[in-house]
């Protein structure tokens, strides 16, 4: 799984990796400017993005609206100390935007609320897995299918 972690505090963007490195294996990346974003996800694949709202160069509501839909991550987890107000529009602007898996967390993050994350998570991509798998059949199949009438 890849990580990306994208917070300007460099204290809470440490304290967020050894957080995650507990929860599982994977490649974890920090960077601390919007602008290193786009090209970090058109490079290497995101999995789940953990993105504060409030970063010196790009406020994280343009940053996560204006993300090529080909280079966004399968999940994003909202970051911020500000109020619950504005968490809330970020994460309704996420999901307006097409992002699958949104969640938020306030500041200070703690190692249950980034378990249960996870774990929503893991989920998600297990159902999307399931419900992307294509059906395929043969011509002999469908010939078959209609002769003993599976479809109905």
């Amino acid at each position: 799984m890849n990580i990306l972690i994208v917070e300007d505090d460099r204290l809470q963007a440490t304290n967020l990796k050894i957080l995650l490195n507990r929860l599982f294996e994977g490649t974890i990346t920090i960077v601390h400017r919007g602008a290193e974003v786009t090209t970090i996800c058109e490079t290497h694949p995101v999995d789940l993005m953990f993105c504060d709202i409030d970063l010196p160069d790009i406020n994280g509501v343009n940053l996560l609206s204006n993300l090529a839909e080909s280079a966004r991550p399968k999940g994003v987890v909202i970051l911020s100390a500000m109020s619950q107000y504005v968490v809330e529009i970020t994460y309704n602007m996420c999901l307006s935007a097409g992002y699958g898996f949104v969640r938020a967390l306030t500041k200070p993050i703690s190692h249950q609320q980034l378990n249960q994350i996870f774990n929503e998570f893991k989920q998600y991509t297990l159902e999307e897995q399931v419900v992307s798998l294509p059906i395929l059949m043969g011509r002999d199949e469908i010939s078959t299918a209609f002769e003993q009438g599976w479809f109905l």
